[in-house]
């Protein structure tokens, strides 16, 4: 490409080429300002097909690891007080499913668009049943029972540390809140459609009272009962 000298400066020459570009080359000096010069082209690099593939391959194995990361369950959250919901996060905290254990559950969701990490959902959760009174006795305030459970145990711990701190600044520390590790009850709930904190309370239940032959008559109790006798 023709181009013509507009000065020499910075160890090289200023030019400008036929599109009205004005560019810095090296070289050309000794040429006088104002001589029309022909631009040596810019050399093309050309990359092996095997470092095109490589890349290619580090990429694709990248945005898999990221998906998989994405879309694995990492830990789980569950809210009962009349509804009775399990949230699923991933290893990023972030909500991937919300799940209704229950009809009121179920209604609940479908007037929410929940999203974010795990004390924003919580809190959101809070704030609906407590605005539109949906629990089971509202001749008190709500009794909310937290279950934590992951499959790595050192997060229940963590998170439910955390959610205390979220409840607090979100003004609602004069809630009751029951916070339960129900890691090893979360299979058998899984069967029963419930919660595991509600399994782990029943089963307090029934250690303490000696006449009671089966787990399946405290699944049922009221959970401002069941919370409040078995703790």
């Amino acid at each position: 490409m023709k181009a013509v000298i507009l000065s020499h400066e910075n160890g090289g020459s200023y030019v400008v080429d036929k599109t009205g570009s004005f560019k810095f080359v090296k070289g050309y000096e000794s040429r006088p300002i104002g001589t029309e010069i022909n631009l040596k082209p810019a050399p093309v690099v050309y990359f092996p097909k095997v470092v095109v593939m490589a890349a290619c391959f580090v990429l694709t194995v990248l945005l898999g690891t990221f998906a998989w990361m994405w879309t694995a369950e990492s830990h789980f959250i569950y809210v009962d007080v009349n509804p009775s919901i399990r949230l699923t996060f991933n290893r990023f905290d972030r909500l991937i499913d919300a799940t209704p254990l229950n009809e009121s559950g179920e209604e609940l969701l479908s007037d929410l668009n929940l999203r974010g990490n795990s004390e924003e959902v919580v809190v959101s959760l809070i704030y609906s049943v407590k605005s539109n009174g949906n629990y089971d006795d509202a001749e008190y305030p709500p009794m909310f029972l937290l279950t934590f459970a992951s499959l790595r145990d050192h997060l229940r711990y963590i998170y439910a540390y955390s959610m205390a701190e979220a409840l607090e600044s979100n003004g609602l520390q004069n809630v009751t809140i029951a916070k339960i590790y129900g890691g090893d009850y979360r299979y058998i709930a899984r069967e029963l459609g419930i919660s595991p904190g509600r399994v782990r309370l029943a089963n307090a239940m029934m250690v303490y009272d000696y006449h009671a032959t089966e787990l399946y008559e405290f699944l049922n109790m009221a959970l401002r009962d069941l919370i409040t006798k078995a703790q």
